[in-house]
């Protein structure tokens, strides 16, 4: 038999993912069993079905129309609980050989699930264990098991190291943590006394991140400006995907996590100058999850000063939705971000933040806030059938490059939404004023219509009153 055709047979039961019994590990917050030993206590683990490839394999089988699942670089096949309240997670790496790539985060929710819905997910970092051949253990960082008599564990994205052999490289930002499947519940119980544990499979939602990204607000000309004392500044983040086995009529609402760190960054005045920070400090690092419905009032970033211009967005909308909003208050996206855009079909508006630049008098401060490692964890959108769907997002963490893909400049914004007021308001004036004008010269001219009118008639009947004449005076002189 060809390694090609063992391994087809082989990969077909790598999929069978199996469940071990609550509390079947006793370990101490210091000394971890070997992740091996750990899988060869359970009877249904059978080391060979569970093979170290090469790249040339892993490109073989996820290429190949026989087998039915895309083998993915790392697949969680177990899970643990441990007598100290930690939840472990058993994963395999079939090309571990070839590029060992750690496992970072894990999106998980606790919640009794309703059909394929998800809901409460929330992201845990994963510290490492043990590593025996194509097998590696993980701990939930900060995880304590609940005391209920029926738990659930819903993993939806196991995120490891991102590798630009394996994974497609973006033009606009930077890959955080590279989004496998899991989409498994396990459920922990007791009956009679004795823990038992179930494991299935439910339905994610993969996405393709097209445009993490930034557009900057400007204020008006305010009294900071002119005295060069200060100036403030929006910034508006949000991401551009599409979804990749469905299609969206509609999304209702949405779950998005973000690691939001405020920095200063400090700049040389005068010749020194160079545009480029001599000095980044850390201020504060927060992680936040941030709720987005249809129903959400549009946000506005409020401008100060004088051609001041309000920016107004909705949170959620199709791309094209997002380019024609932006674009009719005088938004100019980069060309390449535009592209990217065009090619996307859903764009979410997720958060606003306010640059600030000081003058120290000897050195120049900015303050602002960097979004990092956002991520999608759940949407809720209907079909074009008009069938709901509430499922787990299987997505990239990402993080912008930090450079503006659109500028609104507040006075340009401000001075152009003046020029349409008045550009439509003197079309309809004008309009109505000749109207008027037409009117009056109809009602003051027409005698003189009348007159014209009764000219013309006298020179048209003419000829025939001379011709008339003319036979007239013929027949009386016979």
């Amino acid at each position: 038999m060809s390694k090609k055709r063992f391994l087809i047979i082989i990969l077909s039961l790598i999929m069978m993912i199996f469940c071990f019994s609550p509390g079947i590990y006793l370990s101490a917050a210091s000394v971890y069993s070997d992740v091996l030993d750990d899988l060869k206590k359970d009877e249904k683990f059978d080391i060979s079905n569970y093979p170290s490839m090469t790249k040339a394999d892993f490109d073989f089988v996820n290429n190949d129309e026989i087998i039915e699942n895309d083998v993915q670089y790392s697949t969680i096949i177990t899970i643990a609980e441990s007598d100290t309240n930690e939840l472990f997670i058993y994963v395999y790496k079939p090309l571990i050989s070839v590029y060992d790539l750690k496992c970072l985060k894990v999106s998980m929710s606790n919640e009794k699930r309703q059909g394929y819905e998800a809901n409460g997910l929330i992201i845990y970092d994963l510290e490492l264990l043990s590593t025996n051949g194509v097998f590696e253990k993980y701990k939930l960082i900060d995880y304590q098991i609940s005391s209920e008599v029926e738990r659930y564990y819903n993993f939806v994205s196991l995120y490891r190291e991102f590798n630009s052999t394996l994974d497609e490289e973006k033009d606009n930002f930077v890959i955080d943590a590279k989004a496998d499947v899991v989409a498994q519940q396990y459920v922990f119980y007791k009956i009679n006394g004795e823990y038992s544990c179930e494991v299935q499979k439910f339905k994610t939602l993969e996405i393709d991140i097209l445009v993490d990204d930034e557009l900057l607000f400007t204020n008006g000309i305010t009294i900071g400006i002119i005295l060069g004392m200060q100036n403030k500044a929006g910034k508006l983040h949000y991401l551009a995907f599409n979804l990749v086995d469905y299609v969206a009529e509609a999304i209702i609402d949405a779950d998005i996590r973000i690691v939001r760190k405020t920095i200063a960054s400090y700049f040389e005045l005068g010749l020194l100058y160079d545009g480029s920070p001599y000095k980044v400090e850390d201020i504060s690092e927060t992680e936040e999850y941030i709720y987005l419905s249809k129903t959400d009032e549009p946000e506005i970033f409020d401008g100060k000063g004088l051609l001041s211009y309000d920016y107004k967005w909705n949170k959620i909308l199709s791309s094209d939705q997002f380019i024609e909003q932006m674009e009719a208050q005088s938004i100019e996206f980069d060309s390449t971000i535009k592209s990217n855009l065009e090619k996307s079909s859903w764009v979410f508006s997720y958060f606003l933040s306010e640059i600030t630049v000081t003058n120290e008098v000897i050195y120049l401060k900015k303050t602002e806030d960097v979004i990092e490692e956002k991520g999608i964890l759940r949407i809720h959108f209907i079909d074009p059938n008009g069938e709901h769907f509430n499922l787990g997002v299987v997505g990239d963490l990402t993080t912008s490059d930090n450079e503006f893909g659109g500028i609104g400049n507040s006075i340009k914004s401000s001075i152009d939404a003046l020029k349409k007021t008045f550009d439509t308001g003197f079309s309809k004036l004008f309009l109505i004023l000749g109207i008027i004008l037409l009117l009056l010269v109809l009602y003051f001219v027409k005698p003189l219509f009348s007159l014209i009118g009764s000219v013309l008639v006298a020179v048209i009947k003419l000829p025939f009153k001379l011709i008339k004449s003319i036979f007239s005076n013929k027949n009386s002189k016979k």
